[in-house]
């Protein structure tokens, strides 16, 4: 059973999906697609690190701002629309000023793979890129 929360999210990731994959041939393609929707479509606003998944992605579906955990939410619901196993990642980066900083992040296995998408990421680096490997990430993470 869908709350009214989940049934916005699901219908919203429905919509995103036929409007900016119908062009898109394969699964990866449209993988990548809603990718670069949810790094190009955002911008970052602090929020508090205590809600859902759910709660997250309709937030950032709705005002298109939000934190890693909204950016990594909206990718998740997105890619899980898609057909993918999503796993979101609350864990850790590296803070500019030194030490470790609260950060969300997603997982797909794809090949005996698990490869890292971090929309959030890509949003504040632009050049961080897509679909990294732990050991091509370029930046250490915590889980």
């Amino acid at each position: 059973r869908l709350t009214k929360e989940s049934s916005f999210v699901k219908n919203t990731a429905q919509d995103i999906i036929k409007k900016y994959t119908k062009r898109c041939k394969t699964g990866s393609e449209k993988l990548y697609t809603v990718y670069k929707y949810v790094a190009a479509t955002n911008r970052y606003q602090h929020l508090s690190l205590t809600k859902n998944e759910a709660y997250y992605a309709s937030y950032i579906f709705k005002y298109h701002r939000g934190n890693c955990y909204a950016f990594a939410s909206e990718f998740a619901f997105l890619a899980r629309e898609l057909g993918y196993d999503v796993k979101m990642i609350r864990g850790y980066c590296p803070s500019a000023s030194g030490g470790w900083t609260p950060h969300a992040w997603c997982e797909i296995v794809m090949s005996g793979v698990t490869y890292i998408f971090d929309p959030e990421l890509q949003y504040e680096i632009g050049l961080y890129g897509y679909k990294k490997t732990y050991a091509t990430a370029g930046i250490s993470y915590k889980k």
